[in-house]
C-alpha cells in the first residue's frame, strides 16, 4: 500500500487492507458480522478505493472470499481491474478463477493506460500469463 492509498483509508480501512495481504480472512469476516458497533466497521461504510485495494493486493483466498460474500459490493469494472492486476502481477491461479468468475469479456478491455492484459503481462515479463492468454485464455 502506497502512502496515498493509506492517506485515504482510516485505521481500520488499513487494517483490513493488512490483513487481506496476508491472506487472514477473520478480519473481513468480523467486518461481514457487524452491526450497528460505532467502533467496528461495516462494509457498507467502506470506500471503493479501499474494496480495491484489498482485493487486489490479497492473495487467490481473498478474491474467492469477496466473490462468494460480497461481490454486490463490487462495481461493474472490478472484474477488468482485477484480470488486469492479476496478468500483470503473473498470478495465473487468480486470473484462471477470475476468467471462470467473469467471463472472458475482461481479457479484451484496456487498463487507464489503454492496454489489454495480454500486453500488460508481456510488459512485466509474465510469460506463462502471456502463454495462458495465448493458449487458452482466447486472446
Amino acid at each position: 500500500m502506497n502512502d496515498a492509498e493509506s492517506e485515504s483509508m482510516n485505521d481500520a480501512e488499513i487494517a483490513l487492507v493488512e490483513a487481506a495481504r496476508r491472506g487472514d480472512l477473520d478480519p473481513l469476516n468480523n467486518a461481514n458480522n457487524c452491526k450497528d458497533d460505532p467502533d467496528g466497521i461495516c462494509w457498507g461504510t467502506i470506500a471503493g478505493d479501499c474494496l480495491e485495494t484489498i482485493v487486489c493486493t490479497g492473495p487467490l483466498t481473498v478474491v474467492q472470499w469477496f466473490f462468494e460474500h460480497k461481490r454486490s459490493l463490487l462495481c461493474s469494472n472490478f472484474c477488468t481491474i482485477l484480470v488486469h492486476t492479476a496478468a500483470r502481477d503473473g498470478d495465473l491461479e487468480t486470473l484462471k478463477y477470475l476468467v471462470a468468475q467473469c467471463g472472458h469479456a475482461p481479457l479484451r478491455e484496456v487498463d487507464e493506460n489503454g492496454y489489454p492484459p495480454l500486453l500488460a503481462a508481456a510488459q512485466t515479463g509474465q510469460f506463462e500469463i502471456v502463454k495462458w492468454l495465448l493458449t487458452e485464455g482466447g486472446c
